[in-house]
Order: C-alpha cells, then structure tokens, then sequence
C-alpha cells in the first residue's frame, strides 16, 4: 500500500487546493499518454492530475557513469477517473505498463496528493463507482476468464477489497442513502435481484429469482422504489416497481428485448424503452410513466440508441444510429414541448461506444451532462475528421444544449465525464 504522494503540477490559472476546485464545473478525462486531465469551467483551465513514474521528477540514486545501467520504472496509466459526489476526489483504475497489476486509486481534485486504494492483484478492473457518502468504493473485477466480482473498498480502512457477490453478468447501484446495493447477477436461467448490506455483503433480501432481460436495477431519487424487470411463467417479461419499504411490487409495462430505465432527478417520471430483440442496440420507441397519475405515454417513436435525463428533468438527450454513414448522433427532446432536435453527428471513441452501450449503468457515475444541465460532452471525431487515418487520437468535445449547438474541442483524449454537482 502506497503513502500518499504529490501528483500534480500549479493549474494553468494560477489556483489550487480543494475548496477553490469544487466551486467550478469540472470535466475530468483521459488524455492520449493515459494521464487524468481536468477542465474547469467557466474560467476554462485545465490541470493534469496525474503523471507517469518517470514524470515524476523523483531522485534518483547516484549510479556509475553509465546512466544506461539505471532500469527504467514503468510507467502508471489510469483510466476510468469518477468524482466522488462532493468533488473532492475522484477514483479510477491504474495500471504499471502494458500488463503490470491494477490498482485503485484516488486523486485529489487539486492533484496534490493521490492515494492507493487497494491492489487488484490479477483481477482485471472492469467498472466502479462511489457510494453516495463517499465512504466506500465498488469496483467489478474480473477474475478468471468467466467470473466477475463486485468488491468494495473501504476509504477509511484501505487495502483489501471486500468481495460482496460473484457471478456473471452483474450490475449493481448504490441505494441514494448508501447502507444498501441492488444487484443483478446471472443470466436468464440462474439470476437473481438482490439487496446487499453494503458493509457487510449480507443478502438482505432476494426482490426476483426470476429476472428478465434488463442490466441494472435502478433506484428512484428517494431511495423508495426500485425498477427491474422479471421473466413470468410463461416467458413474458415485464417492467416492475419494488416498494423497498413494502416488498410489494407491481407491474409498469410488457417488455421485451434488452430493457433499460432512468428516474427523472425529481423522481416523478420513470423514461423505459426495450428492444425488440435481446441482441439488439436499438430501442424502437421511448416511455414515461408518470408517477403522480401512473399513466404511461410514448415519448418518441424513433430507434434510440441510448438516453439521458438533464440535471433539471426538462428535457432528455438521446443518442440515434445514421446506419448509412455510420455515424451516431445527438438529440436533445424538450418534455414540456416534445420537440426533439438534432444535435451533432459524431464517430465515438472505443471508451465512449463501451460506456453508450451500458449507458443506465454509467449514468449515475460517469455523466455525460454537466451539472448545470448547459453542457454535453463525447469523445470521438467529428464527421469532417472522420477521413483522417485510423491512428489519428480521439478528441473531447462539449456541446451546448442551447443554439447555436457548436460543438467545442477541449483536448485530444478518449474518454470523459463531469463531476456530479455544481459548486
């Protein structure tokens, strides 16, 4: 286990420390050497957290004249980076070299100190996200070539990872009070839905031991009800309410395909859409329930590829397919007018097709949207960049959710996601 140890250099604007960090929109991200980058808006600033070993400026030990003989340290890659819901830290996944062990780590959001959190020996880091107290972090690893984990780690007491359920696939979310994790594991034959004590990784309750074709259960704002989808006797599935308080349920709609779901941010709308096939990436149409009259209305009857809410519930953003160019493209749908406007055309980066298509799973982890709910952000190229060769490194865009709906070009890198509340 590591000491904490100095990681970042002055920030370009003259400014540091954490209290002065969380009062600005930030947007951390992957630059091209693997090292985590943050932009901070609206002064527009950008800080390196991260460095490689050899960027250390370390000294070194004095050696015979030959600096051959002194063995290079290999360099520290990260990946993955998600802000903890005060800002203060962010948690990713490091790497020595090309095939050295994984860690997790923190950085502070000053880049002044970083921290290992725990060593994931052989394990391969798939995906991880913060409890919403900040006090533990769960993180999927696989281990072995079919078996995946859910471990947590406790920021108190590093060190050692905690293992909470194995199986695969498996999903999980973080109960918006924090002492619980649902989670779905296994696939059609031997899955199940359940409730873990996240301290201990007790079961505190099984909600279905006959789930549907759905990814993550998805708790609503209030931490009151919980969404999943369940395989009847007879094959249909159904989109369900869980009463937490209760453990009653009761049924929102037939599905079929894969089925996703996402709370508004007030917690008075339930937006769903399934495909019609198990397979498939496209969703034919997008739903609403609302909760206040328990009615369900269709929102769009158009292929949709993946959807967000903004921070402020009024509208939703949503991801189509041009399959004759080959191009994803941005939409942003206004709830209180029901226009839907496209946005940009882009081609993704390999980090952001992986997150797109677990995007109900990275929603609440890994936003897309700023916290202001005025800026929208993709790694990729754009159409015009798009001829450029194959090497040529994906660039990170923000995009106005207002017109002119320019996108912007903050730097060259692979990935990226905003913190989680405005300072």
């Amino acid at each position: 286990m590591s000491e904490s140890r100095p990681t970042g250099q002055n920030d370009q604007s003259g400014s540091s420390g954490a209290a002065r960090v969380t009062q600005s929109i930030q947007l951390a991200y992957i630059g091209p050497d693997g090292q985590i980058f943050v932009r901070r808006f609206p002064s527009d600033t950008t800080h390196q957290l991260t460095w490689s070993w050899q960027d250390q400026h370390t000294p070194q030990p004095l050696q015979a004249q030959d600096p051959e003989s002194q063995p290079a340290l290999p360099s520290m890659t990260y990946s993955w980076p998600t802000w903890s819901p005060d800002s203060a830290q962010l948690a990713c996944f490091a790497r020595q070299g090309e095939d050295g062990p994984a860690s997790v780590y923190t950085v502070a959001a000053d880049g002044v100190e970083s921290w290992e959190r725990a060593s994931l020996g052989k394990g391969t880091p798939i995906y991880g996200n913060w409890s919403p107290q900040a006090d533990m972090f769960t993180v999927l690893v696989q281990r072995g070539e079919r078996q995946l984990a859910l471990e947590t780690i406790g920021i108190a007491r590093p060190a050692k990872t905690r293992t909470l359920l194995t199986g695969a696939p498996l999903f999980w979310s973080w109960a918006p009070q924090g002492q619980l994790v649902a989670a779905h594991v296994g696939d059609n034959e031997t899955g199940r839905v359940v409730l873990i004590e996240a301290a201990t990784g007790a079961v505190v309750r099984e909600i279905s031991a006959s789930p549907g074709t759905f990814r993550v259960p998805v708790w609503s704002p209030d931490g009151e009800l919980l969404t999943y989808v369940e395989r009847g006797a007879d094959g249909n599935q159904t989109l369900r309410l869980f009463d937490i308080q209760s453990g009653e349920s009761a049924p929102i709609s037939r599905a079929s395909g894969m089925t996703t779901a996402l709370w508004s941010p007030d917690g008075q709308a339930l937006v769903f859409s399934s495909t019609q096939r198990q397979n498939s990436l496209l969703s034919p149409s997008l739903h609403l329930l609302d909760l206040s009259t328990g009615q369900t209305t269709t929102l769009l009857e158009t292929p949709v590829a993946g959807f967000l809410w903004t921070p402020q519930g009024t509208h939703l953003v949503y991801l189509s397919v041009d399959v004759q160019h080959s191009q994803l493209r941005w939409h942003r749908y206004d709830r209180a007018t029901g226009e839907s406007l496209e946005l940009v055309r882009f081609l993704p980066s390999r980090e952001q097709t992986l997150q797109f298509s677990f995007f109900d799973q990275y929603a609440g982890s890994h936003p897309l949207l700023a916290p202001d709910g005025t800026l929208l952000t993709f790694t990729g190229h754009l159409p015009d960049a798009a001829a450029q060769p194959a090497t040529t490194a994906p660039t990170v865009y923000t995009l106005p959710l207002t017109p002119p709906f320019t996108p912007q070009a903050i730097a060259t890198g692979s990935f990226a996601c905003w913190n989680l509340r405005a300072g």
